[in-house]
């Protein structure tokens, strides 16, 4: 059973497995990007409304949120980053048992077993 599929359970409410430490690291890359993401709309609500103003101070402030959203944007991307990798590893892993089945199979069918 992949990550996704076990992940898909989980969410639909079947809690009795244990997840992981693959499933576990996604979830929580999940979750920070989540809250980033909140952290991100928080800030373009705040730069528009001091977005109009011409006070140094609010365009001080403006400067400041975009330097902070530009940074939660390149810790998301480098979250999503490392949620494909982790897929992709066990994508990997999948393939290469299916692999190693398969050359049984054809083995013990070379063999006559099958």
């Amino acid at each position: 059973m992949c990550i996704r599929d076990r992940y898909q359970r989980r969410v639909r409410g079947a809690h009795s497995m244990n997840p992981t430490k693959e499933e576990q690291a996604i979830l929580r890359l999940e979750e920070e990007i989540r809250t980033k993401n909140k952290r991100r709309e928080e800030i373009s609500k705040k730069k528009s409304i001091l977005g109009d103003s011409e006070e140094k101070k609010d365009v001080l402030e403006v400067e400041k949120l975009t330097k902070e959203d530009e940074a939660l944007e390149k810790d998301i991307a480098h979250a999503e980053t490392e949620i494909r990798k982790i897929r992709w590893e066990n994508s990997q892993t999948a393939i290469i048992a299916l692999m190693a089945v398969g050359i049984l199979y054809f083995c013990a069918a070379q063999l006559g077993f099958v």
